[in-house]
């Protein structure tokens, strides 16, 4: 898109000398009225490419700062999600590294069952983890919000509130109001 502005600018630069000469061409009492009144329409088309190109340049930059917010937020999302998986997986962490440090005085390492505590363990900090960020990236809503929200994607007809496979399907074009996605209608009327 940078190019494209740099080409569109080069280019009203070319074509501002040829609108002086066209003007001082009109001036000029040498030629007739006819070449004169050509030569004023040419002028009018000169401003007429110029004030275009300046809306083409508009439009480029109002592209390059979509396409910069676009980047952006794609970026956000990344870090979003990076920043998920480490809050998920810190605490898994923090008790690997302090049941790894094998000292001789921790009686959890010579308990008949000390590796099923650490597994019970694990999936309560896991779970914990879990509940802590769901909890307040979606707040209070219930389970199957979130299943309508998240099945509306690709793998949307594994849903089990669907039942219908897309290729089955005939989409009517009505929208679900909370999920945004379109309602199949097909053979199965009475499935939920």
């Amino acid at each position: 898109v940078a190019e494209i502005k740099l080409e569109v600018y080069d280019f009203v630069r070319s074509i501002r000398p040829v609108k002086q000469m066209v003007k001082h061409l009109i001036d000029d009492t040498t030629i007739g009225d006819c070449a004169s009144m050509y030569l004023e329409d040419v002028d009018d088309a000169i401003d007429s490419t110029i004030a275009d190109l300046e809306h083409l340049t508009k439009m480029a930059e109002t592209l390059e700062g979509a396409h910069e917010r676009l980047r952006d937020n794609n970026m956000n999302d990344t870090l979003f999600m990076l920043s998920i998986m480490s809050a998920i997986f810190l605490p898994l962490q923090t008790s690997t590294g302090w049941y790894g440090m094998n000292f001789s005085n921790m009686p959890e390492l010579v308990w008949d069952y000390g590796y099923q505590y650490f597994l019970c363990l694990q999936a309560f900090f896991l779970l914990t983890s879990l509940t802590v960020i769901l909890t307040a990236r979606f707040g209070r809503r219930s389970i199957a919000e979130l299943c309508g929200s998240c099945c509306s994607g690709t793998f949307g007809y594994l849903c089990p509130r669907r039942r219908v496979h897309p290729s089955q399907a005939s989409y009517s074009g009505s929208v679900v109001a909370d999920t945004g996605t379109l309602n199949p209608t097909s053979s199965q009327e009475g499935s939920p």
